[in-house]
């Protein structure tokens, strides 16, 4: 069967209200309606299951109230239900501006949607949110047991408490909370903490000290004497203290909260934190705990045990102290004072670096920027004695005699050595030359130059140069050539020894004289690059690289060509691991033995 509704009567609320204002109205709605089939005739008599929704809107949504009543007894097509029977109608269900009633006879859903009358939204009488105004006649006094009365105050009053909060509106409105306005245990008196009148609006009325906050009616605020919230003292004149148990004796000092801090300086100011103490002129204390500042105009940010004694000064972080005048200290955690001491000393102590342009310091001191020479610009003479530890550095040897070589022979023979050593690791570059002489035949007469770590070793050819007379190619007379090579090397911090060798080549005539003379060896030291460093390495050495390209070599043996750099970059990322190792160590060390930075704060 298809129904229609047809509403005989608007929604009525019916509220069953007490002899008492407390009196609270009854949660149920009484709703009376009429159904019909399709063709506008009363239902058949009986009982019927229908279900009741209120939504927030119209059409769709989610309903905000539903209960389905099972026995609706249905007369002429008329019934009457009161809903909330089922399920209660709490005061939350008409917390809004519309609501929508939405009926399901059996299974089927009725439209459109009944809109409720305003009547319904008395339910929410029992709270005043969203209240738009209102009245009060007479005085309202809210007593310390938060009871609230009407009538004048008094004594008498619930539970005759003495202490409380007093409205009155006449032509005189005010509004007093009684008691002087710095005293915990003050008894009931006329003396107020808070007055607001028509005249204008007095904070902190009289107060022990006879001082008193006024914002007057044309917005401004002004202070009589010193100003004072919270178990706190202040001596000095003009002075502000908030906070618990801080004292302000100097003149013109604040203190803007936190306890047991104390300003004796004249504008002095300590913004919070725990036992902090400013003595000097115009000094400042951010916060933090168990901070001095005696120097004239000097600033503590925060931090713990720090000190700024010194006039215009300034300390920041654990245990730094700036004893001078003009000085300024950073301090990290470590578990001891750092301080200046001279005038005008910027000091640092950072053990995990300092960097620049960089957030991963790789030493004590890392400046990071733009390559070249521009990135850190130092006057003439900057450095002192005791000199930066990876400058480049210079070794030279020469053996001016002259040396034959053996002929036909497999290893080579040493010429010049030289010997460097390095402060970190870096790039050494070893250059050698040397006149070779060959005589004796109009043969072939040629011989190999090489640089070699080993002395006596044999032939590397990669690194070797080669210069004479070939077949026949020349005269039997003297004959005089300039050789040189060059190999570069990367080597952690060290003493490394390198030598010039010579060695006859195995094809000379038999009567062939080969020497050499007037050789030299030179190394340099360069501690970084600026580009790539290409040099080639055997097979044995190729593990220690990632990039490499086969060259070609003479013999057996297979030769790379590599980039140095990558030595260098390995090493520099292990420095950093080992650093930061050691700093993750010192901070276990720290904890462990109660130095963390909770810790501290107890001490």
């Amino acid at each position: 069967m298809r129904f229609t509704k047809a509403i005989l009567l608007t929604i009525v609320t019916i509220f069953a209200l007490g002899s008492t204002i407390q009196a609270e109205a009854p949660k149920l709605l009484s709703y009376q309606g009429r159904l019909e089939d399709g063709a506008g005739a009363s239902v058949a008599d009986g009982t019927y299951e229908i279900a009741f929704e209120i939504y927030p809107i119209a059409t769709g949504g989610a309903a905000v109230w539903s209960e389905t009543q099972s026995s609706v007894y249905v007369a002429d097509g008329f019934f009457n239900v009161l809903l909330g029977s089922v399920e209660p109608l709490v005061d939350s269900v008409f917390k809004g501006e519309e609501r929508y009633l939405e009926i399901t006879v059996g299974t089927q859903v009725l439209s459109p949607r009944t809109q409720l009358a305003s009547v319904a939204y008395a339910h929410r009488i029992s709270t005043v949110d969203g209240a738009k105004s209102g009245s009060l006649t007479g005085e309202l006094t809210i007593y310390s047991d938060e009871t609230i009365a009407f009538g004048p105050p008094s004594p008498a009053g619930p539970n005759a408490t003495p202490n409380y909060i007093k409205l009155s509106f006449d032509d005189g409105a005010s509004m007093a909370i009684y008691e002087p306005a710095d005293s915990k245990n003050g008894d009931f008196t006329s003396t107020k903490k808070v007055e607001m009148r028509a005249g204008g609006v007095t904070l902190f009325g009289l107060n022990e000290l006879d001082t008193t906050l006024q914002v007057l009616p044309n917005g401004d605020i002004v202070g009589v004497g010193q100003i004072t919230m919270g178990e706190n003292s202040s001596s000095g004149e003009e002075t502000t203290v908030l906070g618990f148990e801080n004292t302000a004796d100097g003149d013109s000092s604040t203190i803007g909260g936190g306890s047991a801090n104390v300003t004796t300086g004249t504008s002095s100011v300590i913004a919070g934190g725990y036992n902090n103490s400013v003595s000097g002129e115009g000094g400042t204390i951010s916060g933090g705990s168990t901070n001095d500042v005696s120097g004239a105009y000097s600033v503590i940010p925060g931090g713990q045990f720090n000190e700024a004694a010194g006039d215009y000064s300034f300390a920041a972080g654990y245990r730094a102290k700036a004893l001078h005048n003009g000085s300024f200290v950073w301090a990290d955690w470590t578990e001891e004072d750092f301080f200046t001491t001279a005038d005008d000393q910027f000091i640092i102590r950072a053990g995990g670096g300092v960097g620049i342009g960089t957030s991963s310091p790789l030493g004590l001191l890392e400046v990071a920027g733009a390559t070249g020479d521009g990135s850190v610009n130092l006057p003439e003479s900057s450095i002192a004695s005791p000199e930066i530890l990876d400058e480049p550095g210079l070794a030279s040897s020469r053996y001016a005699d002259e040396v034959v070589l053996a002929q036909y022979k497999a290893n080579t023979d040493g010429i010049v050595t030289i010997s460097i050593s390095t402060p970190s690791s870096g790039y050494i570059i070893i250059r050698g030359g040397t006149t070779l002489k060959t005589s004796g035949t109009a043969g072939p007469n040629r011989a190999y130059l090489q640089i070699s770590e080993s002395p006596g070793g044999t032939l590397d050819l990669p690194y070797s140069a080669l210069a004479g007379a070939g077949h026949y190619d020349g005269p039997n007379k003297v004959a005089y050539r300039s050789m040189t090579v060059e190999r570069v090397f990367f080597k952690p911090a060290g003493t490394y020894d390198f030598e010039l060798e010579g060695l006859a080549h195995p094809d000379n005539d038999l009567d062939a004289i080969t020497s050499m003379a007037n050789s030299y060896l030179t190394a340099s030291y360069l501690p970084t690059s600026y580009g790539s460093v290409n040099a080639i390495v055997s097979n044995e050495d190729l593990n220690e690289f990632d990039m490499a390209s086969p060259v070609q070599s003479e013999g057996s043996t297979a030769h790379y060509q590599v980039d140095l750099r990558e030595l260098e970059l390995r090493a520099a990322k292990a420095r950093a691991d080992a650093i930061e190792a050691e700093r993750m160590l010192l901070e276990a060390q720290l904890k462990s033995s109660g130095g963390s930075t909770m810790a501290k704060g107890g001490e």
